[in-house]
């Protein structure tokens, strides 16, 4: 897609990959989200410039084979000036920020539409995980579920909310196993924190993921939240075992 076929309207946000920017296709006007791979920051090593890099290589080349209503969709790549991925517009927000939004009360949130976040998210883990080899999703966590608001003509009540599973930048397709530390360590298995020794894992570490997203959305709370700073929360959930509590 040549940059000129459509116009950025605005800054969504900035990350360690780049930027995101809103869109607009200049035939029809849709809206679309564009990714932008940022390499030009002196701040960056020639490592750090070749993993930035080879994430986004791989996050496009796995979108661009994915067709599920439950992910987020690519609709091609700009090669220059920039390299960008244009993708599918959510006009929402992430799952993370509602949850945590003190606006958002548990009147608007019932368990029916808590449920029907999970499923949609299980229904694109599900896609992901059927793929012949199955996709692991290595990042699966609240910020990285987007989330489609549907509301009232008066815009005073929400009628629907639908998931999709989004940020497939550690994504990979698995062969034998993955290996490799990977950060979020909220989200991820013990076998996944362990860096004593050689870290093998597969798509089952999205499974571990998607409890703790589960959790998160019955609780509306910060996973270990309730543990002190002061201690080495990862180390502890490798081996001393603790677990976000189920509430009564």
């Amino acid at each position: 897609i040549e940059d000129s076929d459509y116009t950025i309207r605005s800054t969504l946000g900035v990350g360690g990959f780049g930027t995101v920017h809103l869109a607009a296709i200049n035939s029809s006007g849709a809206l679309v989200a564009v990714k932008e791979l940022t390499l030009a920051s002196s701040d960056l090593s020639p490592e750090d410039k070749a993993q930035k890099f080879t994430e986004f290589q791989r996050e496009a080349h796995l979108m661009s084979s994915l067709d599920s209503p439950y992910l987020v969709k690519l609709y091609g790549i700009t090669l220059r000036p920039q390299l960008r991925l244009v993708m599918e517009y959510i006009d929402g927000c992430d799952l993370y920020h509602l949850l945590h939004d003190p606006n958002f009360c548990d009147l608007h949130f019932p368990w029916s539409r808590r449920l029907s976040i999970a499923l949609d998210i299980a229904r694109g883990m599900s896609a992901l995980h059927s793929c012949n080899p199955p996709i692991v999703h290595a990042d699966l966590r609240s910020p990285n579920i987007f989330l489609a608001i549907e509301r009232s003509p008066s815009e005073r009540s929400i009628v629907g909310i639908r998931a999709k599973v989004a940020d497939f930048g550690l994504s990979r397709r698995v062969f034998n196993y993955t290996q490799g530390m990977l950060s979020t360590w909220q989200w991820m298995p013990p076998e996944v924190l362990d860096s004593s020794g050689d870290c093998f894992f597969d798509e089952r570490l999205d499974i571990y993921s998607f409890g703790i997203v589960l959790w998160e959305i019955f609780t509306r709370l910060e996973p270990y939240g309730d543990l002190p700073s002061t201690i080495d929360i990862p180390y502890e959930v490798c081996h001393h075992n603790p677990r976000p509590p189920i509430p009564p």
